[in-house]
C-alpha cells in the first residue's frame, strides 16, 4: 500500500495479484482486494468531494422506497429552490440600487454605480463559476482516473474470478476427497464431448432427458423496460435492468449523485451509453444482481440505487437443518455453502470484467475475458458431468448452474456484438458485405458467402485473429442463445438473436431464426395470456409491431440502428387514440412481428447455397445420431437417473422423418417445438445419415469445394468406423487424404511428391524439410492438419497387420504435422534441432482450432500422440522430435493439460535416450524433476517453481567419469519428481517416469565397454539420517537432494539412500561405475515390479493393460541389464517370461460372458471390476501399445540373448542350437506375416551371427546379408538403428566379396564392387551423423575423407565407432589395391589410405565406448601403410615401429591377440630391415632374393659415424622383433596343446577358485535360461556355486582330481571345460567367415589379409580378457600361453653415444676363443636364479645358440616371380649366448638376422618331402627295433643323457636318396645367391628323428620354429651365412 498515492497504484496491485495468483495464494488475494477496494472507495469520495456518511445513515436509506422518496424530494427541492434564488438576487440588486438615490443626477455617480454593479456581477459570476468549475474539475479528474484504471479493473476481475474458481475446486477436493484435475478429462471412449451436441456445432438444440426438469422451477414473465430521457443508440441490459445514465451537462452535483458514482469499484451496469463511454455523473457503479445469481431472476424491477454488498444473500446460504447437527455435518454444510459462493462469485467477476472492458473499449481485453469465461465454463461442465460419481450430492445443481451462467454470457454476447459494430464503424476490420437490406455492414459476410464450413486454406475473416476472433464470437453468441432458450428467457434471446442476425447479415439464419421465431411466439403467448387475465378485449387484441418513440416501425433487420424504447400496442388499429394511459401495458424492447422475421428468413434462405445447407444438414444428422449413442437409460424419469451414467442423456420423443437432403423451409413457420428442438436419431436411421453425406459429397464435388469435401469424407469415414464398417471407413479416409494433399492414391505415392534425388547427399539430409515445405505450400495449413489426422487414423485403425505400410503412413502423418512449422519463419528446420526447442506461438495471428470440423484439438492431439508412439516403436525416433515440440504446444499452450505434458516428456526422454542424445534427455528429465514448464489453469501458463542452487548438466562431449557428468548422474538417482506434481500424478505415471530414468541409466552404462564390477552400496551411498546429523553443509543438501524440512520439521521422514558419485570419483573406474549404474537401475526396476506383483500375487496376468505394459517394459529392461552383465541365460529367461505373460494376459481375452450375462452377479463380479478398469482411456491406450511391436521386441530380446550366450561345449544340450534356429525362423515368419521389414532385418542379422558361430557355409551367410540389404534399401524411410544394421551388413558382405573375388567362379565379384559397397556404407553413416546434428569436415575432392569436426559434440553415438570401422575397411581396401597394381605407385596414393586410418583412429579414441580391439587394429594397419610410405619415399623413419608397438600394447591390455601381435612383430622386423638396407636395395625389389644382416667388422681406424651405430642398433632390434614373433608362435602352440596336458585334462576347478571365476563363465558353463524360470511368471537369478569336498586328492592346490568328484557324485567344472570355453570364445572373436574360404595357393596365409575387428559390437573380447586374467592367476600351466610385454629395447630409438670400434676394441689380454666366451656367458646365466630367468624377456636374452624362423606373407608386399606366390623366410640367430639389458651397451657381434623370398609352392613341396622322409625314418627305426619315445623336445638346454637325441638312424639307399633330395632342395631354397646350387653328394649331418622333426618344423609356414644348437642349427646357419 505504499504506492497507493501513485497514479499507477491499481496497475501495481494487479501485477501483485498476478504474482500471488501464480503462487496459489487465493485467500490472500481476496483479503488484499477487499482492502484495496475500501481504499479506492475512500479515494473516489475524496476526489469527488463527497463527505463521509455514517453506516447508519446509509443503512437508513438502504431500502428502495426510501431511496426513491429521497430522490423525489431532492428533485423537488432543486426545482423549487432555483426561482427563489433568482428572486432573492433581484431583490438584493434592487436594494443595492436604492441605496444610491442620486446616481441618476450626475454622470459620475452613474458611472460609479455601473462600476459597482459590474464588480458585484463579476463577484457573483466568479462565485457561480467556482461552484460549477469545481464540480466539473472533480468529475473530469475522476473520469480520467477511472478511464485510466478501467483495463486494470477488468484484469483484476479476471484474476479474482480465477482465484474464486480455484477456491471452488479446492473446496470440492476437500469435500469429496478427490482430485479435480482427474474430472476434467473423459475417462472412456464411450463418452463423447458434449460440445458436439451444442448449438454452435450441431446447428440445433437437442432435447435432453432433463431439459424440462432443468427449467421447470424457473418462472419467466415479461420484462419491463424503463423509459429513458436520453435517446440512446442501444438498449440497456435486458432481463436485468441497470440504472439509466443521467447526462445533464452543467447542473451542480448533489451529494447523493456524487456518492453513487463511487459506490463500487467494479461495476456490472449496462455496457453502453450514447457515446459508448462512461459518464461518471450517472449512477454507473451500482450492481444489484448478486442476489439473483443463485436463484431464478425475478421479473420485478429491482432497485436501481441499491449498492452491492459482498455478503452472501440469504437465498445463497443453505438453510440449517432442524434438529441436532453434528460437527462433521456442519462442516459439510459450510463447505457446500462455500462452493456455491465461490461458484457464484467466479462468474460475477467474469461479468464485471466483460462490462468494464467493454466500457473502456478495450477490445482485446474483452475478448480475453470472454475466452476465459468460455474456458472456465467448460471446466465447470466437466466437473458436473462427473459429479454423479461423488459420494455425496453436488451443491451446484443444473438449475443453479444455468441461472448463474446465463447473465455473464448474455452480457458478453451483447458486448462482443457491440464491439463488432464499433470496429466496423471505425474501419478497423474489413467489410465483407455492405449494408444492403440491413442497417449495418457486415465484416462476416452474408449467407451468400457461407459455404457450409471452413475451407482448408486461409479464409478471411474467420482465420484472421489479429484484431477479432469472429468464429469465437459466433460460438459464444450461439452458446448464449442456447442458454437463453433452455431458461426460456425469450426477450433476451430475441434481443441477442436479432443483433446477431443483423450484424452477420443472417449468415446463421437457419440456426438462429428458428429460435427467434419461437421466442417471439412465446412472448406473444404471454401477452395474450396476460390480456385475458386482465379482462381486456381479447377477441380484438392482436399484436402489430414494435414502434420507436418517434413512431417508426422497428423490423428485425434495422433493430440495431433504431431506437428501442417503445411499447407494445394492444388496440385493433394504429389510428386509434392512445390517450388512455390508465390501461395497463406490457413493455417490450424487441420486435415481436413474426411475419416480418419469417419474411426476412425466406429471403435469406433463397440466397443460400445448396451445398452449404447440405453439409450443415448432414452434420446436424450426425450430431443427432451420436446423441443416441449417449442415451443408455432411455427416457429418464428424474434428473438423478439421467445423470447417473455421467453422460449426456437425450429424450427420444416424437421421431421426425429425416430425409437425406435438407428440408424445404420456405413455408416453415416454426410454430411447433419439434422444428426448433431436435431429438436423437436412433441406430436404425444410420442409412439416412450416410445417404445424406453421400448426397452432400456429390453437391460439393459439383461445386468443386475440395476442402469441404475432405472434411465430409473425414466425417463419413468416422461414422463408418464407429459402426464397424472399416472397409468403407478406409475408403472415405483415403479419399479425404487424396483430396487434402491433392495427390492420387496419396497413401502409396506421397513419396513421389518430392522430386529430389535420393543419391545426392545433400538432398537426402534435407528430405524431411523438402517434404514439409512442399506439403504446406500445396495443401495449406489445415490441409496438412487434415491429412495428418487422416493418415494417423488409417495407420491406427486400418493398417493393423502391415507394419511397413503402417509406419509409412505414420511417417506421412509426421511430415504433415511438421509442415505446420514451415508456415512461419522462426522455427528450426532440421529435426535434431527440435531436441530442446519449444515454442509458445506456432503461427502468429492464426487459431488452428476455431472450427472443430476442420481441426478438432482433441482429435489432433490423439492422432499426434499415436504417431509419436508408433514411430517410437518403429525406432523412427529422429523424425518425431518436431512432433514433441508440436505436442507440447498443443497440450501446454492450448489445452493446459499437465498430465499429458508430463507423459509426453517421459516418452521424449526415452526417445532422446534411444537416439543417444543424453544431454537433451537429461534436460527433459530435469524439467520434470524441477516441475518446470508444466502447464496449469492459471494465467502464467506454467507453474512457477523455486530455482535450485545447483543446475547440473550432462555434457555429451565428455566421458562419464568427469565431474559434470557424475553430478548429472547423482541428480538422476537422487532427485524425484517435483513435490508439487508428485501427489497429482497417478502411480502409472510415476512408474513410467522411473522406467524412463532407468532406461537412461542403462543406455549410459551400455556405452562403457567393460564388464561391470560389484561395488558395495556403502561405498557410494549415504543414508539421509546420517546426512541430517551432519547438517546443512553436506553436498546432498546443497545440491537439493534433501529438502530443508528434513532439518527443521520434527516429523521423522523415511530413510533414503543418497548416491554420491562425485565425492568418490577417485575410487571409481569404468567397471565400478558401470556396476553402480546397473545395480541402482536394477534396484529401482525390482521395486516397480514388486509393487505390481504384490498387488496381484500369482495372478499378475490379470492386471490391467497399463500395469501389464509397465511389467513388460520392466522385464525387458532387466533383461538388458543382465545382458550387459554378460548374464545372457538370465536375460533370455526374463525375455521368455515376458513372452509368456503376454500370451496369458487377460486383457487380450474376449469377455463374452460379461455382456451376455449381466444379471449373473456371481459369474460377473470379478469380471465387472476388470471391465470397469479396462474401459479407462489409459488402459485402452496401453492395450493398443501392446501390439505386434512389443511381441516381436520380446522375441528379439530373447533371440539376442540366446545368440550372445557363449555356451560351454560339454554342458551344451543337444537341442539348444536347434531351438535357437527354430526360434529365429519363427520370428522371421511372424515378421514377414506382419511385413515388419526392420524387425525381419534384425532377426536375420541374428541368424547371420548364429551362422558365423556355427561356421555355416559362406553362401548361406552371403544370401542372408543380401536379403538384409534388399529389405533396408529404402533409404528415406528406414530408422537410424536400421541404418546401422544396413551398414553392418554392407561391411560384412564386402569382406565376403573380397575373399570370393578370385575363388568363386559362379558368382564373380570385383574389388571395385567391394569398394563401392564400402563407399555406400560410408555415405550412409556420414548422412546419419549429419542428421543427428554432428558437424562434418567436408572434402569436396574426395568425399570418402569426410569426417567429424573435433571436438565431437556427442561422443556417445554408436555411429562414431561404425564410421571408424568403415574407414578402416576403406583404407585397408585401398592399400590392398595399391599393393596389387602393377602401375608405378606414388607416395600420395598411400597417403590417402593412411589418412583413412588416422581419421578412424581419432574417431575410435574420441568415442565414449572404448574399443581396444579396434584401436589396436587401426594402429597395426596404420603402421603397415607407414612402412610402405617409407619404402616408397626412402624415408628413414620409425613411425611405423611406434604404431606397431602401440598396437601390441593395446592388444595386451584387452586380450592377447596372437595373430595381430605376431604380425606386428614381423612388420617391425621388416621395418628395421628397411632401415638398415640401402636405398637401392629395397625389400620389395624382385631382384633381391634375400639378405642377411651381419655385424659390421671393425676397421683399423676409429669410426664415429652415428649412421653406423644406428644401423647396428636397428639390426639388433630386428633380431629382437623376430625372436618376439617366435615367442608368440610358441605361445600359440602351447595354447593349442593345453587341453592335452595332465593338469587340465584330469582335474576339476576347486571351490576356492570357483569363487574367483568370472560369473559369466560360470553361467555359460553350467546354466541355460530354463534354469532361472520358476512357477508362474517369476524369474529368479542364482549363481551356480559348487561346494568343496572335505577329502580330495589333487595334484596341486589349484586343482582337484576327477576321481574324487566322481566318487562323491557332485557336479564340478573340469579345467578342460574352462580351456575349451576359452578356445570357443577365441573362435567366436573373429566372426568373419573368411576362414572357411581358403584360396588355392594361399590357404596357409589366408588370415594375413583379414581384419581382426568384428563388424558387430560383441562382448567376446571382454570375456576373453577377463578369462585370460583368471587363467593366468589360477592355472600355472597357462603361463606358457601368456605373452610378455614388448621389450623396451625394441623401441628404444635414442642414438647410442659410442662407436662400433669401441664395442670391438680388443682387451689387453689375448682374444678369448668362442668356446671360452660361451662358457663365461653360460656360467653367468646359470648363476642367476630361476626366478630371474623367468622374469627376463626371452626376446632379448638366450643362454644358448638359437635359430628363430618365421614365415610371413605381408599383405601389402607380394613380389612374384613368374606368377609364383612368394613368402618371406625371416630368421634371427645368435652364435653365442645373448642378454640385452640396454641397447646402448650391447655387443652385437654375435647377432644375425635376415630374410629370404621363397616360392610358397616350393616350401610346401619341401615340407611334404620332409614328411615322407620322417615317415621313412620311423619305419627304419621300427625295423631295427631302436627304442624311441614320443617325448617332446625340451625347451631348455638338452640333457646330455638323452639317448634319443644322439641316436643315429642307419639309412637304406632309398632313405639316403630321399634325404639328399630334401637337403639339396633346402640348400637351394636357403641360399642367398640367385643361381641354383648344385645338389648335395653327401648328407651334411647325422640323421636322427629329432633332427628331421626340427627340419619339418622349420618349413611349417603357419607357425615357424626355434632350433637350438646342434647339427641342424649349424647346417642351416651355414646355409644362411
Amino acid at each position: 500500500m505504499k504506492f497507493k498515492k501513485s497514479l499507477r497504484f491499481l496497475e501495481y496491485f494487479v501485477k501483485l495479484v498476478y504474482k500471488a495468483l501464480n503462487e496459489e495464494k487465493f485467500h490472500r488475494i481476496l483479503e488484499w482486494t477487499e482492502e484495496v477496494q475500501d481504499y479506492l472507495k475512500k479515494r473516489n469520495r475524496f476526489i469527488l468531494g463527497i463527505k463521509h456518511t455514517s453506516r447508519k445513515r446509509r443503512k437508513s436509506h438502504g431500502s428502495a422506497e426510501k431511496k426513491k422518496l429521497a430522490a423525489l424530494e431532492f428533485n423537488k427541492t432543486t426545482v423549487s429552490s432555483a426561482p427563489r434564488t433568482k428572486t432573492f438576487k433581484k431583490k438584493e440588486l434592487f436594494k443595492h440600487s436604492n441605496k444610491c438615490p442620486g446616481t441618476y443626477k450626475s454622470c459620475d455617480a452613474e458611472r460609479r454605480q455601473k462600476d459597482d454593479s459590474r464588480k458585484f456581477a463579476f463577484h457573483m459570476l466568479v462565485h457561480k463559476l467556482n461552484v460549477h468549475s469545481n464540480v466539473f474539475l472533480k468529475r473530469r479528474r475522476f473520469r480520467w482516473i477511472y478511464i485510466e484504471e478501467m483495463p486494470w479493473r477488468s484484469q483484476l476481475n479476471i484474476y479474482l474470478a480465477i482465484g474464486h474458481f480455484n477456491l471452488f475446486k479446492k473446496r470440492i477436493e476437500d469435500l469429496y476427497n478427490i482430485e479435480v484435475h482427474s474430472l476434467l478429462h473423459l475417462n472412456s471412449y464411450d463418452d463423447l464431448d458434449p460440445e458436439i451436441f451444442s448449438l454452435n456445432n450441431s446447428g440445433t438444440i437437442l432435447v435432453t432427458a432433463t431439459m424440462d426438469e432443468d427449467i421447470k422451477h424457473i418462472q419467466t414473465t415479461p420484462f419491463g423496460r424503463i423509459p429513458s430521457e436520453k435517446i440512446r443508440r442501444k438498449t440497456d441490459i435486458l432481463d436485468l435492468p441497470s440504472p439509466a445514465f443521467e447526462s445533464g451537462p452543467s447542473s451542480p452535483a448533489s451529494d447523493s449523485t456524487l456518492q453513487s458514482a463511487s459506490s463500487d469499484i467494479v461495476s456490472t451496469s449496462s455496457p453502453l451509453d450514447s457515446s459508448d463511454c462512461l459518464t461518471p455523473e450517472a449512477n454507473a457503479m451500482m450492481d444489484s444482481t448478486v442476489s439473483q445469481l443463485s436463484s431464478p431472476v425475478p421479473d420485478t424491477e429491482p432497485d436501481i440505487y441499491s449498492e452491492y454488498s459482498p455478503k452472501t444473500n440469504e437465498r445463497e446460504t443453505p438453510r440449517p437443518i432442524q434438529g441436532h447437527i453434528t460437527l462433521k455435518e456442519r462442516e459439510r454444510i459450510q463447505c457446500c455453502s462455500a462452493i456455491q459462493e465461490h461458484f457464484s462469485k467466479t462468474f460475477l467477476h467474469f461479468k464485471r470484467a466483460v462490462v468494464t472492458a467493454h466500457r473502456g473499449g478495450h477490445w482485446t481485453l474483452l475478448q480475453n475475458a470472454c475466452r476465459d469465461l468460455w474456458n472456465y465454463t467448460q471446466e465447470v461442465q466437466s466437473i458436473m458431468r462427473q459429479s454423479a460419481s461423488f459420494h455425496a450430492p453436488f451443491p451446484i445443481t443444473k438449475e443453479l448452474y444455468l441461472s448463474t451462467i446465463w447473465l455473464p454470457y448474455y452480457m458478453a454476447s451483447d458486448a462482443l456484438l457491440d464491439m463488432i459494430v464499433d470496429l466496423q464503424a471505425s474501419n478497423s476490420v474489413k467489410i465483407i458485405e455492405a449494408e444492403g437490406d440491413f442497417c449495418v455492414p457486415s465484416c462476416v459476410g452474408g449467407i451468400a458467402d457461407d459455404e457450409g464450413g471452413s475451407k482448408l486454406s486461409f479464409q478471411y475473416p474467420f482465420d484472421d485473429m489479429t484484431v477479432v476472433d469472429l468464429q469465437g464470437v459466433c460460438n459464444l453468441v450461439l452458446r448464449t442463445l442456447e442458454f437463453l432458450f433452455r431458461l426460456k428467457k425469450w426477450e433476451s434471446l430475441i434481443y441477442i438473436a436479432m443483433q446477431f442476425n443483423t450484424i452477420t447479415h443472417e449468415r446463421y439464419t437457419e440456426q438462429v431464426t428458428s429460435l427467434l421465431v419461437f421466442a417471439q411466439r412465446q412472448l406473444q403467448e404471454q401477452v395474450k395470456n396476460q390480456t385475458q387475465t386482465n379482462d381486456f378485449d381479447s377477441p380484438r387484441v392482436h399484436f402489430k409491431h414494435l414502434v420507436t418513440n418517434t413512431g417508426y416501425k422497428v423490423s428485425c433487420r434495422d433493430f440495431v440502428e433504431k431506437k428501442l424504447h417503445s411499447v407494445v400496442k394492444y388496440n385493433a388499429t394504429d389510428e386509434e387514440d392512445h390517450s388512455d394511459m390508465n390501461q395497463p401495458t406490457l413493455v417490450f424492447s424487441v420486435p415481436l412481428d413474426v411475419s416480418d422475421t419469417l419474411k426476412c428468413f425466406r429471403e435469406s434462405l433463397e440466397k443460400s447455397k445448396h451445398h452449404s445447407r447440405s453439409l450443415k444438414y448432414s452434420r446436424k444428422l450426425l450430431s443427432l445420431f451420436l446423441a443416441h449413442t449417449q442415451d443408455f437409460s432411455g427416457i429418464a424419469s428424474t434428473r438423478n437417473q439421467a445423470s447417473s451414467q455421467g453422460k449426456v442423456g437425450f429424450v427420444m420423443g416424437a421421431e421426425l422423418t429425416y430425409q437425406p437432403q435438407p428440408p424445404d423451409l420456405s413455408e416453415e413457420t416454426f410454430s411447433c417445438p419439434s422444428m426448433v428442438q431436435s431429438n436423437a436419431i436412433p441406430q436404425s436411421k444410420l442409412s439416412v445419415v450416410i445417404s445424406s453425406y453421400e448426397k452432400t459429397l456429390e453437391a460439393l464435388e459439383t461445386k468443386n469445394q475440395q476442402g469441404l469435401k475432405v472434411q465430409a469424407f473425414h466425417e463419413l469415414g468416422n461414422l463408418h468406423f464407429s459402426t464397424g464398417n472399416k472397409r468403407d471407413a478406409f475408403k472415405c479416409w483415403c479419399q479425404g487424404l487424396d483430396g487434402a494433399l491433392k495427390i492420387v492414391d496419396a497413401l502409396n505415392h506421397w513419396q513421389e511428391f518430392d522430386g529430389s534425388s535420393e543419391n545426392a547427399t545433400d538432398n537426402l539430409t534435407n528430405i524431411s524439410q523438402d517434404f514439409s515445405e512442399k506439403f504446406v505450400a500445396q495443401a495449406g495449413i489445415w490441409g496438412c492438419l487434415q491429412g495428418a489426422v487422416l493418415a494417423a487414423k488409417i495407420a491406427q485403425h486400418i493398417l493393423l497387420y502391415d507394419v511397413k505400410l503402417r509406419t509409412r503412413a505414420c511417417i506421412l502423418s509426421a511430415l504433415l504435422f511438421k509442415s505446420l512449422f514451415r508456415a512461419s519463419l522462426p522455427h528450426p528446420k532440421v529435426d535434431c534441432d527440435f531436441a530442446q526447442y519449444e515454442t509458445d506461438v506456432l503461427i502468429p495471428g492464426i487459431d488452428l482450432f476455431v472450427d472443430r470440423y476442420r481441426a478438432d484439438i482433441a482429435t489432433v492431439v490423439a492422432g499426434l500422440n499415436f504417431v509419436i508412439y508408433e514411430l517410437h516403436c518403429s525406432k523412427q525416433n529422429l523424425i518425431i522430435l518436431p512432433l514433441f515440440t508440436l505436442y507440447q504446444y498443443f497440450v501446454s499452450e492450448i489445452c493446459r493439460d499437465a498430465m499429458k505434458c508430463i507423459e509426453a516428456r517421459i516418452l521424449k526422454i526415452k526417445v532422446l535416450t534411444d537416439l543417444g542424445f543424453f544431454s537433451d534427455a537429461f534436460h527433459e528429465l530435469c524439467i520434470l524433476n524441477r516441475g518446470e514448464k508444466i502447464p496449469w489453469k492459471l494465467p502464467s501458463v506454467y507453474k512457477l517453481t523455486p530455482k535450485l542452487p545447483v543446475f547440473p548438466k550432462f555434457d555429451s562431449s565428455q566421458p562419464l567419469l568427469t565431474n559434470v557428468n557424475l553430478q548429472a548422474l547423482e541428480d538422476v538417482f537422487n532427485r524425484p519428481l517435483h513435490s508439487g506434481w508428485a501427489p497429482v500424478c497417478e502411480p502409472r505415471i510415476i512408474n513410467n517416469l522411473m522406467l524412463a530414468k532407468t532406461h537412461f541409466i542403462i543406455s549410459l552404462a551400455e556405452t562403457l565397454n567393460c564388464i561391470p564390477e560389484k561395488v558395495m552400496k556403502v561405498a557410494y551411498c549415504v543414508d539421509t539420517e546420517t546426512l541430517r546429523r551432519a547438517g546443512k553443509n553436506t553436498d546432498a543438501f546443497l545440491k537439493g537432494f534433501m529438502p530443508a524440512s528434513a532439518f527443521t520439521s520434527g516429523k521423522r521422514e523415511p530413510i533414503v539412500m543418497i548416491v554420491e558419485l562425485e565425492k568418490n570419483k577417485d575410487t571409481l573406474n569404468m567397471a565400478s561405475l558401470k556396476g553402480i549404474l546397473l545395480e541402482e537401475a536394477e534396484e529401482r526396476l525390482n521395486l516397480v515390479l514388486e509393487t505390481i506383483q504384490t498387488k496381484y500375487g500369482t495372478s499378475i496376468h490379470q492386471c490391467s493393460a497399463s500395469e501389464l505394459e509397465i511389467v513388460i517394459e520392466t522385464k525387458l529392461q532387466l533383461a538388458t541389464i543382465a545382458q550387459q552383465r554378460l548374464q545372457t541365460a538370465f536375460s533370455a529367461a526374463l525375455a521368455f517370461s515376458s513372452i509368456k505373460l503376454l500370451q496369458d494376459a487377460s486383457v487380450f481375452k474376449k469377455e463374452s460372458n460379461v455382456s451376455q450375462h449381466k444379471d449373473k452377479t456371481e459369474e460377473a463380479s470379478d469380471q465387472l471390476i476388470y471391465s470397469e478398469d479396462s474401459s479407462f482411456l489409459h488402459n485402452v491406450i496401453a492395450q493398443e501399445h501392446m501390439n505386434i511391436h512389443i511381441w516381436l521386441r520380446c522375441h528379439l530380446v530373447l533371440v539376442s540373448a540366446i545368440t550372445a550366450q557363449a555356451r560351454g561345449i560339454e554342458t551344451m544340450k543337444e537341442n539348444e542350437l536347434m531351438e535357437c534356429s527354430s526360434l529365429i525362423s519363427e520370428v522371421q515368419t511372424e515378421a514377414q506375416a506382419f511385413n515388419d521389414t526392420e524387425t525381419l532385418a534384425d532377426i536375420t542379422m541374428q541368424a547371420v551371427m548364429l551362422g558365423l558361430q556355427e561356421k555355416q557355409p559362406v553362401a548361406d551367410i552371403k544370401l542372408c546379408l543380401q536379403d538384409i540389404i534388399s529389405l533396408l534399401e529404402e533409404k528415406t524411410l528406414i530408422s537410424p538403428p536400421a541404418s546401422l544394421t544396413l551398414v553392418q551388413s554392407m561391411l560384412l558382405l564386402a569382406d565376403i566379396m573380397r575373399t570370393q573375388a578370385d575363388g568363386d567362379s559362379e558368382h564373380p565379384t570385383s574389388k571395385a564392387d567391394q569398394l563401392n559397397l564400402l563407399l555406400l556404407a560410408h555415405a550412409l553413416v556420414i548422412k546419419q551423423l549429419f542428421l543427428l546434428g554432428q558437424l562434418l569436415e567436408q572434402h569436396a575432392e574426395d568425399p570418402t575423407l569426410t569426417t567429424l569436426n573435433n571436438p565431437l559434440k556427442n561422443i556417445y553415438l554408436p555411429h562414431i565407432r561404425l564410421l571408424a570401422k568403415v574407414k578402416l575397411r576403406i583404407g585397408h581396401t585401398l592399400a590392398l589395391e595399391l599393393s596389387c597394381t602393377s602401375k608405378l605407385q606414388t607416395e600420395l596414393q598411400w597417403l590417402q589410405a593412411h589418412k583413412h586410418m588416422e581419421t578412424a583412429l581419432l574417431l575410435s579414441a574420441a568415442s565414449a565406448r572404448q574399443d581396444l580391439e579396434l584401436e589396436a587394429e587401426l594402429l597395426f594397419q596404420k603402421g603397415k601403410i607407414e612402412r610402405q610410405i617409407d619404402s616408397l619415399g626412402g624415408n628413414k623413419s620409425t613411425l611405423a615401429v611406434e604404431s606397431m608397438i602401440d598396437a601390441i600394447k593395446i592388444s595386451l591390455m584387452s586380450y592377447q591377440n596372437y595373430g595381430l601381435i605376431r604380425r606386428a612383430y614381423m612388420e617391425i622386423a621388416l621395418q628395421y630391415f628397411f632401415l638398415i638396407t640401402n636405398k637401392e636395395e629395397f625389400l620389395t625389389s624382385s631382384t633381391v632374393k634375400g639378405k642377411i644382416f651381419k655385424p659390421r667388422t671393425a676397421g683399423r681406424h676409429r669410426v664415429s659415424s652415428e649412421e653406423i651405430t644406428a644401423l647396428e642398433m636397428y639390426r639388433v632390434q630386428a633380431w629382437i622383433a623376430v625372436r618376439a614373433a617366435a615367442q608368440v608362435s610358441e605361445a600359440i602352440l602351447a595354447s593349442q596343446q593345453l587341453t592335452g596336458k595332465k593338469a587340465v585334462k584330469l582335474y576339476h576347478v576347486r571351490h576356492r577358485i570357483l569363487q574367483n571365476m568370472p560369473e559369466f563363465a560360470l553361467l555359460d558353463l553350467s546354466s541355460s535360461y530354463k534354469d532361472f524360470l520358476r512357477d508362474g511368471y517369476e524369474v529368479r537369478y542364482k549363481v551356480p556355486m559348487m561346494p568343496s569336498a572335505p577329502h580330495e586328492r589333487s595334484e596341486s592346490d589349484e586343482v582337484e582330481s576327477v576321481s574324487s568328484d566322481e566318487s562323491q557324485g557332485k557336479f564340478k567344472i573340469p579345467w578342460v571345460h574352462v580351456i575349451r570355453y576359452n578356445i570357443y570364445l577365441t573362435r567366436l572373436l573373429n566372426m568373419s567367415p573368411l576362414v572357411a574360404v581358403p584360396k588355392a595357393d594361399e590357404g596357409l596365409f589366408v588370415k594375413e589379409d583379414i581384419l581382426f575387428t568384428s563388424v558387430f559390437d560383441t562382448t567376446i573380447t571382454l570375456r576373453l580378457a577377463e578369462l585370460h586374467s583368471f587363467l593366468k592367476n589360477y592355472l600355472p600351466i597357462y603361463s606358457d600361453c601368456c605373452l610378455q610385454e614388448p621389450p623396451k629395447q625394441l623401441y628404444d630409438f635414442e642414438k647410442p653415444c659410442f662407436s662400433m670400434t669401441v664395442l670391438e676394441k680388443p682387451q689387453d689380454s689375448a682374444v678369448e676363443s668362442p668356446i671360452t666366451s660361451l662358457g663365461k656367458l653360460t656360467s653367468r646365466v646359470t648363476y642367476s636364479s630361476e626366478i630371474d630367468l623367468h622374469s627376463e624377456n626371452k626376446a632379448t636374452s638366450t643362454p644358448i645358440k638359437e635359430l628363430c624362423v618365421q614365415w610371413y606373407l605381408p599383405s601389402l608386399e607380394k613380389p612374384s616371380k613368374e606368377g609364383e606366390t612368394m613368402v618371406l623366410f625371416i630368421f634371427a640367430y645368435n652364435k653365442k649366448p645373448v642378454k640385452i639389458t640396454t641397447i646402448k651397451s650391447f655387443n652385437s657381434a654375435n647377432v644375425y638376422c635376415g630374410y629370404l623370398w621363397i616360392p610358397l609352392n616350393r616350401v610346401i613341396a619341401v615340407r611334404e618331402k620332409l614328411s615322407d622322409l620322417k615317415q621313412q625314418i620311423e619305419l627304419l627305426i621300427q625295423s631295427v627295433m631302436i627304442p624311441q619315445t614320443a617325448a617332446e623336445l625340451p625347451k631348455g638346454v638338452p640333457s646330455t643323457g638323452s639317448k634319443l637325441s644322439m641316436s643315429k638312424v642307419p639309412l637304406d639307399k632309398k632313405a639316403k636318396e630321399m634325404a639328399k633330395l630334401c637337403f639339396s632342395e633346402i640348400k637351394d631354397l636357403l641360399s642367398l645367391g640367385s643361381c641354383s646350387s648344385p645338389p648335395l653328394k653327401e648328407i651334411p649331418f647325422d640323421i636322427t628323428l629329432p633332427a628331421i622333426k626340427n627340419l619339418r618344423k622349420l618349413f611349417d609356414p603357419a607357425n615357424g620354429c626355434v632350433i637350438i644348437a646342434g647339427s641342424v642349427f649349424n647346417w642351416i646357419v651355414s646355409l644362411l651365412t
